[in-house]
């Protein structure tokens, strides 16, 4: 049995340590302080599972991978926030174009980060096609913009989760259907 952290000494914990740490949280063994900093310790996490030099990641990165997708996965729950879930994806991806996919198929594997595109897109392409087109034409008419900015706000989030997608396809890491590659072109005619 490893010795569980403190939680104000968790930067300076292993990997293993901070994997049973929140596996006894999940259990109800032990209690998170009231203020906890969950988004430092999913950076700090990420940070450590990217620590690594080429043909040089280990166990310990995969372990440190696996907890910062498990927390911004659960901030995600908790606080609704996009950007949250782009994080973990964003980490997978980049795994999966240092390392590969055999590593870890079910974690590092690309088509749940396409399924994750998908399900959590926001408006048909249509849509999004038309608010863009709208946007194009009126970006400098701020009382327009004012008029459809909870659209204008869901295309940018869509754009945002793209990033992930292009960051694989710029890295031969996937392959891209006609309607990947037409949510892509959309994207790029938004800045």
């Amino acid at each position: 049995m490893l010795l569980i952290p403190d939680p104000g000494k968790l930067s300076q914990a292993d990997a293993l340590q901070v994997k049973e740490w929140l596996e006894s949280i999940d259990l109800g063994k032990i209690q998170v302080p009231k203020n906890f900093h969950w988004y430092g310790l999913a950076y700090h996490a990420g940070f450590q599972a990217r620590n690594f030099s080429d043909n040089n990641f280990n166990d310990n990165n995969l372990i440190w991978a696996k907890i910062a997708v498990n927390i911004y996965e659960k901030l995600a729950e908790y606080y609704p926030n996009i950007e949250d879930l782009r994080a973990a994806m964003m980490l997978r991806a980049y795994l999966i174009t240092r390392v590969g996919y055999d590593v870890d198929p079910e974690f590092l594997n690309v088509n749940s980060i396409i399924a994750w595109f998908f399900d959590t897109l926001e408006m048909p392409y249509k849509a999004a096609e038309k608010t863009a087109e709208y946007l194009e034409k009126n970006h400098k008419n701020i009382e327009k913009i004012i008029e459809a900015i909870d659209d204008i706000r869901k295309l940018k989030k869509i754009q945002s989760r793209l990033k992930v997608i292009l960051f694989l396809v710029e890295h031969d890491k996937i392959k891209i259907s006609q309607e990947l590659e037409a949510w892509l072109a959309l994207s790029k005619k938004v800045s």
